[in-house]
């Protein structure tokens, strides 16, 4: 775990790579996959005969899919929590903005409908950045546009929790 707080993005990049391979498992390194969530390092890797370029946030989302429901929670959490908290590594401080939003958005419906309950929770937030995510995110893994209508999305999903 210590590596996915590397100040060498090529090291991070490996780790973040390595706790998407635990699946469920890999449980523990969820806050520090989701701080990475913001981590816009790019890392290059040959891929056969191409070189790929990415960034550690890209493959932190993978990861974070992989581990799946054992992360609903904290991302949720932090999804909602995510137009005011920062923290600081000693090195930077971090603001969980727009781009945490992104990336916890695309690890939840990358994970699927175990996420649409806990999104629905967040369509009534105060914080309209965090309603709106949580609304287009409940739009990708359902099809069904009920905005941020709590009510409505919790009847749809009580009539219609089937298995997405």
């Amino acid at each position: 775990m210590t590596k996915l707080l590397s100040t060498d993005p090529v090291e991070r990049f490996s780790a973040v790579v390595e706790a998407g391979k635990l699946g469920e498992t890999g449980h523990p390194t969820i806050p520090f996959l989701i701080a990475l969530l913001d981590d816009f390092s790019q890392v290059q890797y040959r891929h056969g005969n191409l070189t790929v370029t990415v960034a550690v946030r890209e493959e932190a989302v993978e990861a974070l899919a992989k581990i799946g429901k054992p992360a609903v929670g904290l991302l949720v959490e932090t999804l909602g929590n995510s137009f005011f908290s920062c923290y600081s590594d000693n090195r930077s401080i971090y603001y969980y903005g727009d781009w945490m939003r992104e990336g916890t958005s695309k690890v939840l419906v990358k994970i699927g409908d175990v996420s649409v309950q806990p999104l629905i929770g967040l369509v009534d937030n105060k914080y309209r950045p965090v309603r709106l995510t949580a609304e287009e995110a409940l739009k990708e893994l359902t099809g069904q546009d009920f905005g941020t209508d709590r009510p409505a999305w919790q009847k749809w999903w009580t009539e219609n929790d089937r298995g997405l």
